[in-house]
C-alpha cells in the first residue's frame, strides 16, 4: 500500500501533487509491479481512516472502490479550493476521518483520471481529477442517511512501468490487510468472480492459514504491545515447529519489508532466546530439529528506510524497542498460559533471564 510515513508539513497541496508526479518512487517505493499494487490499494487506507466496516474493490479497465467510510467532506473542500498548506499533524495521524493524506495524494497524482463521490449522511461532494489536477468540484445534499464513498480511477501509464497485475496478487494483499484489520470485510471482484475476506482474530487467522501444513508445536504466541513514548506498536504471531531455521515475514505500516531491518533484528534476538528456552531438551536429541515461523507487524509514523524502494528499515532505536516489546508480549502470553510450562519439551520452573539477549 502507498507509504504514509512521509509527512511534509509546509508544502502547499499543489506543490505536493507536483512532487508526487515528478518523484513517484519517493512516495510509493517504486513504479514497477510492487508500487503499482500499492497504488491500486491506496484507497483502502483512506477508507479505513474514515471508519469503514466494509470495502469493495472491483478490478477492470477502471478501478472502482466503494465503502461505508465517513470521509471529511468539509476538509476536502478547504484543501482543494483554498489550496491550504498540507498538514498531517502527529496527534491526528491515527485518527479516523483525517483526509487527505499522502495516500490520497498518490491516488490523485498518479491517476490519468479519478472521480471521488463522498457522502457523510448530510453532505455530498463529487470531485474529478485529471493527472492530479482538480477539474471539477460539486457539493449538494447527501442522497443517503448513512456514510458512503466511492473512488473510480484509471492509472496513468506514463508513470507505471508494469501493466500486468494478476488479480491473485490483489487478493493476496487484501487477505493480509484483512488480517491487519480484524472485523473489517474486504471484497475483491473481477471477471473471475468475487472473493471475500474477514478475519475476527486478525493476524492469528492469517498465521494459521500459512501454517496449515506445518502447525506449531504449541498454541501460537500472539503479541500486541504499544510504546506510547515512541508511538510504536508491535504485533506478532509465531510458533515453533519441527523444521530448521526461522521463517519470518515482516511488515512496517502494512507494507512488506522484504530486506528486513532493525525491527526484524530486535524481534529475532528474542526469538532465539525463546527457541532455546522452550526446546532446550529437544536440541540435545539429534533426531529433532526445531525452527520458528513468525509474522511481525510494526506500526509507527517515525520509520527510516534505506533507499527509495523502502524494502529495509534502518531506524536505529527499533532493534532495542522490538526486543523489549516482544519480551513483554511473551511474558504476558506465558503468564496467561501456565500449562505450556508443563509440556515435556520445556524446562519446568525456568524463569526469564535478565537480560534475554
Amino acid at each position: 500500500m502507498a507509504n504514509a510515513d512521509f509527512s511534509p508539513s509546509e508544502w502547499s497541496f499543489g506543490d505536493l501533487l507536483e512532487q508526487v508526479r515528478l518523484r513517484p518512487s519517493m512516495f510509493l517505493g517504486s513504479t514497477d509491479f510492487r508500487g503499482y499494487v500499492d497504488y491500486l490499494l491506496s484507497t483502502f487506507d483512506l477508507m479505513l481512516r474514515g471508519g469503514a466496516t466494509w470495502i469493495d474493490f472491483e478490478f477492470g479497465e477502471s478501478i472502482l472502490v466503494t465503502s461505508d467510510a465517513a470521509i471529511a467532506v468539509n476538509l476536502a473542500r478547504e484543501a482543494f479550493r483554498q489550496d491550504k498548506v498540507f498538514q498531517f499533524p502527529r496527534q491526528t495521524r491515527t485518527q479516523l476521518g483525517i483526509w487527505p493524506s499522502v495516500n490520497g495524494v498518490c491516488l490523485f497524482a498518479l491517476s490519468e483520471s479519478c472521480r471521488i463521490d463522498l457522502q457523510d449522511g448530510e453532505t455530498r461532494a463529487e470531485l474529478i481529477f485529471h493527472r492530479g489536477e482538480l477539474i471539477s468540484y460539486e457539493q449538494s445534499n447527501s442522497k443517503t442517511d448513512t456514510p458512503e464513498c466511492q473512488f473510480e480511477f484509471v492509472p496513468d501509464w506514463d508513470i507505471f512501468t508494469d501493466r500486468a497485475c494478476p488479480i491473485e496478487s490483489i487478493r493476496s494483499r487484501t487477505r493480509l490487510l484483512a488480517g491487519f484489520h480484524p472485523g473489517i470485510t474486504f471484497r475483491v471482484r473481477s471477471e473471475s468472480g468475487m472473493t471475500e475476506f474477514r478475519f475476527d482474530d486478525g493476524l492469528l487467522e492469517v498465521f494459521r492459514q500459512l501454517t496449515v501444513f506445518s502447525p506449531s508445536l504449541h498454541e501460537p504466541v500472539v503479541i500486541d504491545e504499544f510504546d506510547p513514548e515512541r508511538d510504536l506498536r508491535v504485533r506478532a504471531v509465531f510458533g515453533t515447529r519441527y523444521r530448521s531455521g526461522t521463517e519470518l515475514t515482516s511488515f512496517v505500516n502494512r507494507r512488506r519489508t522484504v530486506d528486513g531491518g532493525t525491527h526484524e533484528r530486535g524481534f529475532t534476538d528474542t526469538l532465539r532466546w525463546f527457541r532455546k528456552r522452550f526446546h532446550a531438551d529437544a536440541d540435545q536429541r539429534e533426531s529433532i530439529v526445531i525452527g520458528i515461523r513468525a509474522l511481525l507487524a510494526i506500526d509507527s509514523p517515525n520509520v527510516m528506510f534505506e533507499g527509495a524502494v523502502k524494502n529495509r528499515v534502518i531506524t536505529p532505536a527499533y532493534r532495542e524497542r522490538a526486543r523489549t516489546l516482544t519480551r513483554r508480549g511473551i511474558e504476558t502470553w506465558l503468564a496467561d498460559r501456565p500449562e505450556e510450562f508443563k509440556l515435556p519439551h520445556t524446562i519446568p520452573g525456568e524463569t526469564f533471564p535478565d537480560p534475554l539477549w
